[in-house]
Order: structure tokens, then C-alpha cells, then sequence
């Protein structure tokens, strides 16, 4: 029997106490962070070797990239590291990609100088990234909504996402 991972997401927090990731999270649209959570689910029960694209893959030097879009189609990336002794993934940088290319460009550098903080103090440089009152890195307890036989004002399969198609 395999047992499935679930990795708890948390945020990077600088020297001052300063959380930062959160802020960039804030400012997503709804779509953006409808399509954060959704990549977000997809990876917090998966090993981290089938952290792979769409959804994420390495970056090198034992930072990995998420990806996600927004209704702009802007390409959000957030880079980050494994904790593997706290099944705990860390963003600690947000950016973009545009043309094939990272925004910041010195992701790397930064993403790594932020790792060995975090690996060094964890208690000082990790953060819960939100709110305890929003679940997009507490939890993915979402229950699909049942569709039980036909309307019966209508006599049609009633909608899933409550519109009509």
C-alpha cells in the first residue's frame, strides 16, 4: 500500500521578521489564486520526485519552481526548497516568467542564500504564508459536489458549477 505525501506549505521570513512572499499572494486575482490552489493540491500529495511540469520541477541547486497563470495568462513562479525532515515545502521568492525567462534572474542566488537561512534558523525564516482562516496552505479537504439525477424543474443533469452551459 503507498502511503500519499502531504507537504504543508510555508513562506520565507527575513532577518526583520518581515513574511516575504505574502504580500505578492495577496495582490493575485481570484483566477490567479483559484490556479495557485489548484497547483498547490496537485503537488501536496505527490513525492518530491514527481514534482514535475506543469505544475513544477527543479530549478537546480535544490530550489524547485511552481507554476501557475492568471486570466492575463502572466506565468507566477514561486521558488523554493524541500524541507524533507518537516514534509514542509518553503517559497521564498516570488517571480515570473515571460519570453522563457525568470524574473528576478538571480533566482537562484536569492532562492539558495533564503534556503541555508531557513535550514540554518527555521524557526526564524519560515512562516505561515496567509491567514490561519484561509486553507491554501493549511488544507485540501474539498468535497466534490454530487450530482444526483436530473433537475426537476428542468428535467436536464443539473450543472456541477452551478451555471448552465
Amino acid at each position: 500500500m503507498t502511503l500519499m505525501h502531504r507537504w504543508k506549505f510555508l513562506c520565507y521570513r527575513n532577518a526583520s521578521g518581515r513574511n516575504q512572499i505574502t504580500p505578492s499572494l495577496t495582490a493575485l486575482s481570484k483566477t490567479g489564486m483559484m490556479q495557485l490552489r489548484r497547483a498547490l493540491e496537485h503537488l501536496s500529495v505527490k513525492p518530491q520526485t514527481s514534482w514535475e511540469r506543469p505544475h513544477a520541477s527543479s530549478a537546480g541547486n535544490h530550489i524547485y519552481v511552481i507554476r501557475f497563470r492568471d486570466e492575463n495568462r502572466t506565468q507566477h513562479r514561486l521558488f523554493g526548497h524541500h524541507d524533507l525532515t518537516g514534509s514542509e515545502f518553503v517559497i521564498t521568492l516570488y517571480g515570473f516568467e515571460k519570453d522563457g525567462k525568470y524574473e528576478p534572474s538571480n533566482y537562484i542566488t536569492i532562492s539558495s542564500t533564503r534556503r541555508s537561512e531557513c535550514m540554518a534558523n527555521p524557526g526564524k525564516h519560515k512562516c505561515s504564508c496567509l491567514q490561519s482562516s484561509d486553507s491554501l496552505f493549511t488544507s485540501f479537504d474539498h468535497k466534490p459536489q454530487q450530482v444526483t439525477g436530473l433537475d426537476a424543474r428542468s428535467g436536464k443533469s443539473p450543472s456541477v458549477y452551478g451555471r448552465k452551459r
